[in-house]
């Protein structure tokens, strides 16, 4: 399941390239609220697009999508894992079909697949490399946001722990064990991408811009949906359509 999992999120994450510092998030405080060249510069929109993917699988992990699964596992464990990848990837796709492409860019590369898996010893690699990595040697190699590397190792880090638990068994995790752990290593990433635009948005609020704030929104986080722009705008729309009544 972790092989066409990866595939599946490979073929998500063929974005545009980066464009933007090694650090996508800057949360430093403008003084007096005012912007300058070094404080709040907004999150690139490609932090957005991985987000929304993140978000994707793990709906695709989803009680409320495996549900049909998971019942049909507790009869034949083989029919239910390839109705779970099924549905998995289903539900994955069709979210995918409503993620607008970022615009083109050359200078950074999309990040890095991260996983641990029994084939492995349970080591952290990249997808389909023999080789263990260190987190922050592969920062300084790769042309990625630290960000979003952070947020791929977490959940590398939590598969890491389930796949060491799994070495000491004698038989396999019943399927829904198994969705439990997937649902778990995707949350470790969706909740460190969150943290960090929350951390923006405690620094920046005042200054976001009105592209943040909707691509923000469209990602799921609620404090955005209030952005100060969001409301500007919100009151101007009112105010045009009183005045045309």
């Amino acid at each position: 399941m972790k092989r066409s999992i990866l595939f599946a999120v490979s073929m998500l994450l063929l974005a545009p390239p980066l464009d933007a510092s090694k650090q996508c998030i800057n949360a430093v405080r403008c003084p007096d609220d005012k912007k300058t060249p070094k404080c709040c510069e907004p999150p690139p929109c490609e932090y957005f697009f991985e987000l929304k993917v993140a978000k994707a699988i793990r709906h695709g992990f989803s009680l409320k999508v495996q549900r049909s699964a998971l019942a049909v596992a507790k009869v034949d464990d083989e029919r239910g894992q390839a109705k779970y990848e099924a549905d998995f990837n289903k539900a994955v796709q069709k979210a995918a079909r409503r993620f607008a492409n970022c615009p083109p860019s050359h200078k950074y590369n999309p990040t890095p697949i991260l996983n641990a898996v029994p084939e492995q010893k349970c080591r952290i690699t990249v997808y389909e490399s023999s080789t263990e990595i260190d987190l922050d040697e592969l920062k300084a190699n790769s042309k990625t946001c630290d960000e979003l590397l952070d947020a791929e190792y977490a959940q590398a880090v939590t598969q890491q722990r389930h796949c060491q638990a799994d070495l000491e068994r004698t038989s396999d995790r019943p399927l829904q064990e198994r969705r439990w752990q997937d649902a778990t290593e995707i949350e470790a990433q969706v909740d460190l991408l969150e943290s960090k635009l929350m951390n923006y948005w405690s620094a920046c609020s005042v200054v976001a811009d009105a592209t943040t704030a909707r691509r923000a929104a469209q990602a799921g986080l609620e404090a955005f949906k209030k952005s100060p722009a969001a409301t500007k705008r919100a009151k101007r729309s009112a105010k045009t359509s009183a005045q045309s009544t």
